[in-house]
C-alpha cells in the first residue's frame, strides 16, 4: 500500500524510534518485503536491522531474537567506533574483535553489532590458541578468570564454535566461539544462603568498592580469601597497591561465626567452593560434549587465575598448565594476532544430499559469490580462504550438526553425531538444513618477543623471600619468585608463588614449573605425585 512508508516513519517519529529491527516469517527465503521495509524507512536516517542480511535463516523466533538484539547494540556500537575513529590519527585502519575469533573492519562493524557481543572472551580463546600452536600445542582448554567471572572454552585442533548461544535467556543464532562463563572472579563475594550454606558469587564486588582488602569493600571475596591463605602478596601493582589483610580477616570473622569457621578456615571454604564452580564448568565444555579434559592443557590467564589453575587442574587430573607470558592481557594480544573473518549462510532444505548434488553446489557458489562482494566492499587485503559447511540432521529431528563440505560430509556427520549424543543411525536418512562459510583473510602478525637467555629459573634455592602459605593441607613458608627474573634454566618445583604485574601464580606442591624461551610457564605434574 502506498501509504504504509508514510505510516511507519510517522510513527517511528511519534515515538522517538532509535533503531529499527524488521523481520518478516519467510524473508529468509525471499528478502523483497524486508528490503521494501528498509527502503520507506530511508528517509529517516535511522539504523535498520533486516534479518534477511544478518541472518537468512529458517526458525523465526531465533531469527527474530538475534535481529532485536542487533538493532538494540547497533546505535551504542556505531557511536562509540564513531567516537574512536575521531581520536585517531588519519589513515589509521581499525578493526573490531567479533565473537567467532576473528575481526572486522569498523567500518562494517555496526550493523552487524551482534558479532561483538563476546569480543572480549573470544579474543583471549583467540590469543590462547595462537599461542599454543607456536608451542606445538593442539589441544587445550582456556581457562579465564578475572574480577567478576570466569570464561572457560575448548580448543580441539581449532575453535569450537556453536549457535546456540544465549544472552539473558535470548538466544542468538550468529556464529560465537563455545564459552562457558560462571560467576566466580577475584571479586565474587561470599555469603550465607537461606538454608544456612556458604555460597560465593555471582555478586561480584566489583572494582568499587572492591575487596574487604582494597580498604573500602565491607564483604569478603575470592580475593580476600587468597589474602588470608598467603597465595597472593600484600602489595599488588609492582608494590604500589597495599593490601589490608587486617581487614579481610575481620569481614571474614564476621561471616565465619556463622559457620563456626575462623577465618582462615573460611577462606579455604570460599577457595574450594569457587573451584569447585570453575571445574564444573571445564566440565560442561568437554565431558558434556564428549571429551576428557585430562587429554588437553589448560591455558591459565586472566588476573585471578594463576591463584586456583593448579587445584583446578588436580581437580580435572589434568597435567599440564601454561601461564602465557603477558596472562593479564592475553585477550588484547589475541585481538592483535586475530584475522578478519566473516561468516555467511542460507536457509537450503535437501533431502539426502550428496557431494555429487548440483543444487547444493550452486547455492553455494552464490553464497561464496556473496561473500567475495562483500569483502571486497570491506577493502580486505589478502587473499581470501574460504572454508564451507553444512548444517546437517537426521530426518525427523529438530536441531542439526555443522559439519565441513567434503566428499566424505555424510561419513562425519554419522561421526560427530556419535561424539555428541553417544549413538549414530546407520542406516538413518541424512537432511540438509543450511549451508555456511566463513572468509578469512591472512594478515601480517607481530612476532612475540624472546625472553633473554642466561639468569636463573632454580632462584627457589637462594631466594630470600618468604611468605608463609597454606599449601600441602598446612601453613609454611614457601619461596616467592619474581617472574621477571625467571629464565629458561631448570625446573622449580612446588609449592611456590611466582608474583608479576600480570598475574600471581600459586604452584601446588605436587607441580613443577619452568620457562619456555617466550617467558611462558609451564607447569607439568610431577612423577612422584601421579604414581
Amino acid at each position: 500500500v502506498p501509504s504504509s512508508g508514510k505510516r511507519l516513519r510517522h510513527l517511528c517519529r511519534q515515538l522517538d524510534i532509535e533503531s529499527v529491527a524488521i523481520c518478516l516469517l519467510h524473508s529468509y527465503a525471499n528478502p523483497i518485503h524486508e528490503q521494501q521495509l528498509a527502503r520507506d524507512l530511508a528517509s529517516l536516517d535511522l539504523p535498520v536491522t533486516l534479518s534477511s542480511e544478518l541472518l537468512p535463516e529458517f526458525r523465526e523466533y531465533e531469527r527474530t531474537c538475534t535481529t532485536l538484539i542487533n538493532a538494540y547494540l547497533s546505535p551504542v556500537i556505531s557511536s562509540y567506533i564513531e567516537r574512536l575513529r575521531k581520536k585517531l590519527t588519519t589513515g589509521t585502519k581499525l578493526f573490531i574483535q567479533q565473537s567467532n575469533g576473528g575481526i572486522l573492519p569498523a567500518r562494517g562493524i555496526g550493523n552487524q553489532a551482534v558479532h561483538t557481543i563476546l569480543s572480549g572472551p573470544a579474543g583471549g580463546v583467540q590469543g590462547a590458541f595462537s599461542l599454543a600452536r607456536q608451542m606445538g600445542l593442539e589441544k587445550i582448554i582456556t581457562f579465564d578468570m578475572g574480577g567478576t567471572s570466569t570464561d572457560v572454552s575448548l580448543c580441539d585442533g581449532t575453535f569450537t564454535l556453536t549457535r546456540d548461544y544465549r544472552i539473558d535467556g535470548y538466544p542468538i543464532r550468529n556464529q560465537v566461539i563455545d564459552i562457558h562463563t560462571v560467576g566466580a572472579g577475584g571479586g565474587s563475594i561470599a555469603w550465607q544462603d537461606p538454608g544456612g550454606l556458604l555460597q560465593v558469587g555471582p555478586q561480584s564486588a566489583g572494582a568499587d568498592p572492591g575487596p574487604a582488602c582494597y580498604g573500602r569493600g565491607h564483604e569478603i571475596t575470592v580475593t580476600d580469601a587468597n589474602l588470608l591463605l598467603g597465595r597472593i602478596p600484600d602489595r599488588l601493582l609492582g608494590g604500589k597497591m597495599k593490601l589490608d589483610r587486617g581487614r579481610a580477616a575481620r569481614y571474614g570473622s564476621e561471616l565465619g561465626k556463622h559457620f563456626s569457621l575462623d577465618p582462615l578456615a573460611l577462606a579455604l571454604g570460599i577457595v574450594r567452593i569457587v573451584n569447585a564452580g570453575m571445574a564444573q564448568a571445564v566440565r560442561a565444555v568437554s565431558v558434556e560434549r564428549g571429551y576428557d579434559p585430562k587429554d588437553f592443557t589448560l591455558f591459565s590467564f586472566g588476573g585471578a587465575s594463576g591463584a586456583h589453575c593448579c587445584e583446578l587442574a588436580d581437580e580435572l587430573g589434568m597435567k599440564k598448565i601454561v601461564i602465557p607470558a603477558r596472562a593479564g592481557i592475553l585477550s588484547a594480544q589475541g585481538m592483535v594476532l586475530a584475522d578478519p573473518a566473516l561468516d555467511f549462510s542460507q536457509t537450503l532444505f535437501l533431502d539426502t544430499p550428496s557431494p555429487s548434488d548440483r543444487n547444493l553446489a550452486r547455492h553455494m557458489t552464490r553464497l561464496e559469490e556473496k561473500a567475495r562482494r562483500q569483502t571486497g566492499e570491506l577493502g580486505l587485503d589478502g587473499r581470501p580462504i574460504i572454508e564451507k559447511y553444512l548444517d546437517l540432521r537426521y530426518r525427523g529431528q529438530s536441531f542439526e550438526l555443522t559439519v565441513p563440505w567434503s566428499q566424505n560430509f555424510i561419513d562425519r556427520f554419522h561421526a560427530l553425531h556419535r561424539r555428541h549424543f553417544g549413538y549414530r543411525l546407520h542406516d538413518g536418512a541424512v537432511e540438509l538444513v543450511a549451508i555456511r562459510l566463513t572468509l578469512r583473510s591472512n594478515h601480517a602478525k607481530p612476532a612475540l618477543p624472546l625472553v633473554t637467555e642466561g639468569a636463573h629459573c632454580a632462584e627457589k634455592v637462594r631466594s630470600t623471600k618468604t611468605r608463609i602459605c597454606f599449601a600441602d593441607g598446612r601453613l609454611r613458608q614457601v619461596p616467592v619468585l619474581e617472574r621477571s627474573r625467571l629464565r629458561p634454566a631448570g625446573l622449580i618445583n612446588g609449592p611456590a608463588l611466582v608474583v608479576d604485574n600480570y598475574t600471581t601464580i600459586f604452584v601446588t606442591e605436587d607441580f613443577s614449573v619452568e620457562v619456555d624461551r617466550y617467558g611462558n610457564l609451564l607447569l607439568e605434574k610431577t612423577r612422584l605425585q601421579e604414581e
